[in-house]
Formats: structure tokens, C-alpha cells, sequence
């Protein structure tokens, strides 16, 4: 029968203790005082004490540097069947492994999206970057003289300025709303005038692709919600204008919206191109294009769903999109309702 060791130190301390009261009794003199033999048997009781609690802590101490070297099943299998840490040990050891494995795993995904992240901004700024300083040389080698190409390369050069200054713009708007600490500017207003303000200012896009935008709703008093309206006007004027450079000439966007118990839902569809089912669980990420060059072609900064859907997350509200290739899409968001 084996004891354990914080048994043993206990029963030695209990024997010390039962030696140092026969050895005061036998060391002192038959005249000696009481207070002498008592004073004597206290400090040898508080040395008995300290010695007690280091031979403890040297133990515990110990415990804990054995359970620290324990690194594996290995050297489970090595200890003795009767260590009383080896179930312990077995569970520390679990818990500590699949700690590491989803630490490791988290940092190799964040790793992952930071390169592809870097990546995709350092590909999107480069392409107007390179054309503004093509088109510059071009000016300063002679070009600037022609009369015939001065006013063309100026007029890229700028057009490539106006992409790079909206890739910055989407940057910060993506990072803002990023922004753990986020909290949009909730108001009550109207969803009827916002989307009527937002189709107004879309018309001239769309006047030339002939494609008409209609409104559509299931309230002839209008719908008022809570949101903020600036954040919402982002979402909607991305979104129909998404609808124009990918809908067919002489197509077609309606804009609905319907109260379903406390939420309104707001739909953006098209008859465009459509997209392929197999893109569209990525088509919220940021710079992902299902064509990137009709996507560079026809302009956008590949961020600009990305931060349609983190605007409407953070209202605590879903977005979700369907699509059919060469039939259409159509954007489904919820906003919370008001009955104002």
C-alpha cells in the first residue's frame, strides 16, 4: 500500500513535533520554569511549522513542474499506473492541445486573409497608379505638344485618379464600419423618399443603358424604419447602381419593399447578366469579382458589397442575394420597421 506524499509529510511533521516535546522535557532541568519549557516547545513547534510548509510548497511546486513536463502520450504511457496525476495530467494535456490547435488555427486563417487582403489592395492600386504614371511619361516624352493626344491621355490620367481616389473612399468606408466599436446613427425617417431620392440620382447612370428603375411597394402611405439614413442611401445607391453596369441594355430594375411583422424588406432585382451559382457565397468578401476584367472594365473597387453587408450587420439586420445566370439578381436586405 503505497502513501501518498502529502500524507507522508503530514505524519512526519506529526512524529518531529512528538520528538521536540520529549526532547524539551529531557534537555531542561527538573527546576526549570514553565515558561521556559513552554517558550522552548512554541519555537521549536514554529520551526516544525515553517519546515512543514516548505517540505509542502517543495512538493506542490514539484507536482507542478512533473505535470508541465508532461508533453504527450508518450510520456503518459511512460508513468508508473499508480501516479495519482496521471488522469489529471491526461486532461490538462487534452484541454492544453486543443487550445493550441484552434490558437494555430486562427492565426493561420487571419494570416491567410491578412496576404490575401494585402494582395488584393496592393493588385487594385497598382492598376490606376501604373496608368496615371504611363500617361504622365507619355506627356513629358513629347506627348504634351500633340495636340492631337494631350487632351486623351490627360482625360485617362484622370479617370484612373477618380478609380484610385474611390478605392481609397471604399477603404476607409470598409474599415469604419469594420470598426467593432461601430454604432450606426439611428433616426426614424421615410424608405419611400430615400429610395425615390436614390433612383433620382441613379436616373442619368441608367439613362444610358436605356434601363428603366421602377419602385414598387406594398404600402401607399409609405414605410418609415429605423436605421441610419446615410448608411442606407450607401447600400442602395451600390446596389442599383451594381444593377445598371450588370443589367442588359434596355433591361430593367425594380426596387421593392414590404413590412413582414417588425422588419421591412427591401429588394434591388435586375434582369441582367446574373451571376453563376457557384460565386455567390463569396460575393460578399471584399475584392471579389466573379469577372475581373468586365468588372474592370465597366469600374467599381471590388469592395463595394463587402461593405453593403457589414453597413447592414451592423444594424443587427441579414442580407442575401439569388441569382439566375443570364436571368437576373436579386438583393434582399431587412431594415428594423417603424410605425413612427
Amino acid at each position: 500500500m503505497s502513501i501518498k506524499p502529502s500524507a507522508f509529510i503530514f505524519l512526519t511533521s506529526c512524529v518531529s513535533s512528538i520528538i521536540i516535546l520529549v526532547a524539551v522535557y529531557l534537555i531542561l532541568p527538573v527546576n526549570a520554569s514553565l515558561n521556559v519549557a513552554l517558550s522552548l516547545f512554541a519555537i521549536f513547534c514554529m520551526l516544525n511549522i515553517f519546515l512543514f510548509s516548505f517540505l509542502k510548497q517543495k512538493w506542490l511546486f514539484q507536482t507542478i513542474k512533473d505535470l508541465e513536463q508532461i508533453s504527450g502520450k508518450a510520456q503518459l504511457d511512460a508513468l508508473d499506473s499508480n501516479d495519482e496525476f496521471k488522469e489529471k495530467a491526461k486532461a490538462i494535456i487534452a484541454i492544453r492541445d486543443q487550445h493550441y490547435k484552434d490558437e494555430v488555427s486562427a492565426l493561420k486563417k487571419h494570416d491567410d486573409y491578412r496576404k490575401e487582403f494585402l494582395g488584393n489592395v496592393s493588385h487594385e492600386l497598382k492598376t490606376p497608379i501604373f496608368n496615371v504614371q504611363g500617361y504622365l511619361h507619355s506627356l513629358i516624352d513629347g506627348g504634351i505638344d500633340d495636340k492631337n493626344v494631350n487632351e486623351y491621355y490627360l482625360r485617362k490620367a484622370s479617370d484612373s485618379l477618380d478609380r484610385l481616389i474611390s478605392i481609397v473612399e471604399d477603404l476607409e468606408s470598409i474599415s469604419e464600419v469594420e470598426d467593432p466599436h461601430y454604432e450606426p446613427n439611428y433616426r426614424i425617417f421615410s424608405l419611400h423618399d430615400l429610395i425615390f431620392s436614390v433612383v433620382d440620382t441613379c436616373q442619368l447612370q441608367a439613362k444610358e443603358k436605356n434601363i428603366e428603375l421602377n419602385i414598387s411597394s406594398s404600402a401607399d402611405d409609405g414605410i418609415f424604419v429605423r436605421a441610419d439614413r446615410e448608411k442606407i442611401r450607401q447600400v442602395l445607391t451600390n446596389l442599383i447602381i451594381n444593377s445598371i453596369k450588370y443589367g442588359h441594355q434596355n433591361g430593367q430594375t425594380i426596387i421593392k419593399s414590404k413590412v413582414l411583422n417588425e422588419k421591412v424588406l427591401v429588394q434591388v432585382s435586375d434582369n441582367g447578366i446574373g451571376i453563376d451559382k457557384e460565386h455567390l457565397a463569396r460575393l460578399f468578401e471584399r475584392f471579389y469579382r466573379v469577372d475581373r476584367s468586365r468588372s474592370r472594365e465597366i469600374g467599381g473597387t471590388g469592395l463595394g458589397l463587402a461593405i453593403v453587408k457589414h453597413i447592414i450587420e451592423a444594424h443587427s439586420q441579414s442580407i442575401s442575394v439569388s441569382s439566375d445566370l443570364n436571368v437576373g439578381t436579386t438583393f434582399s436586405f431587412t431594415l428594423e420597421y417603424s410605425k413612427n
